[in-house]
């Protein structure tokens, strides 16, 4: 009896004075020297501890488990939280149409140069003098461009081409008429913009689906302008001038525009333009007279358009 208790006494608490430590069970047994009723004792004692140390872990797992269980479903909530951006894009490709209204800035045409007789009437107190043109109307074209954007700063190029206002011939008593109120001589002067071509940058600041910009660039475009001087209206010219030519300047302006669909946005728009003065010799049909007509090549547009982005 007293060996069997010594063995369970070292199956709970072993020790490094325990002299069954480290050595296997049934080596014990034998060295214990129990007879059988003590073998089956020992075997009953060993049977409890190892029950209860199986409890003891297995309580100890589940525990484990249960502990990790939380952090697990924190973290699979945490990784379905999706951010969705729902802010509008306006970066890409985009082309468009427009139209609207354009009209000259300064539409009076000086004539400048010697005097010059018609019909006898010296007229050299009246140059330099100036006469008004009539260069506006309705215009219109279409456009492509590709915007870039960082955040709600969008920024890009776009290249534009519009049909001019063209102009109609402006006829006038000039540069004198007599106290009676006949007109003569009689100066007509055509003055348009047969058409224009922008190449800009762009730079707005974007709230969403609405942008406001400020562009400025290159401008070339094809203008015309005549100039003539008759003794009445109904008689031939006895100066004519005209000059058509291709000329280059700048353009600058701000804007507008609202993107309706993924896709399409409409826009407001306001050009200024400058293709820089524009001079013409005269044409005299007697004497040796030389006169200039200087024409003012700049404008105002105003147009509204649609876009389709890519």
């Amino acid at each position: 009896m007293e060996r069997a208790l010594l063995f369970a006494d070292f199956v709970k608490h072993p020790s490094p004075g325990n002299p069954l430590r480290g050595k296997h069970i049934f080596g014990s047994l034998m060295e214990l020297g129990c007879k059988e009723s003590c073998n089956n004792r020992l075997l009953r004692a060993l049977k409890t501890y190892l029950r209860g140390h199986m409890r003891i872990h297995a309580l100890a797992v589940v525990l484990a488990l249960g502990a990790s269980v939380p952090a697990v479903a924190a973290d699979a909530t945490v990784d379905e939280v999706i951010v969705v951006d729902t802010a509008y894009d306006w970066s890409g490709v985009y082309v468009g149409v427009q139209g609207g209204y354009s009209w000259g800035a300064n539409k009076d045409v000086a004539l400048t140069g010697d005097s010059f007789f018609v019909y006898q009437q010296e007229v050299t107190r009246y140059i330099p003098f100036s006469v008004p043109s009539d260069v506006e109307g309705l215009a219109g074209g279409a456009q492509i461009g590709y915007n870039f954007q960082s955040g709600s700063l969008v920024y890009g190029g776009e290249l534009d081409f519009q049909f001019g206002p063209g102009g109609e011939a402006n006829e006038v008593c000039a540069p004198y008429s007599d106290i009676s109120g006949y007109c003569y001589p009689a100066s007509t002067v055509v003055s348009e913009l047969k058409w224009l071509a922008t190449a800009r940058g762009r730079i707005g600041h974007a709230f969403d689906r609405t942008l406001f910009y400020a562009t400025a660039g290159l401008a070339v475009g094809e203008v015309y302008g005549s100039y003539g001087v008759r003794n009445a209206p109904s008689l031939p010219y006895e100066i004519s001038m005209e000059d058509s030519s291709i000329r280059f300047g700048w353009t600058a302006g701000v804007g507008a525009q609202y993107a309706i669909t993924e896709r399409i946005s409409l826009k407001g728009e306001y050009l200024y333009y400058d293709l820089a003065d524009q001079d013409a010799d005269a044409f005299y049909s007697f004497g040796p007279y030389l006169a200039t007509a200087t024409f003012s090549n700049d404008g105002h547009i105003v147009r509204v358009g649609v876009n389709y982005k890519f």
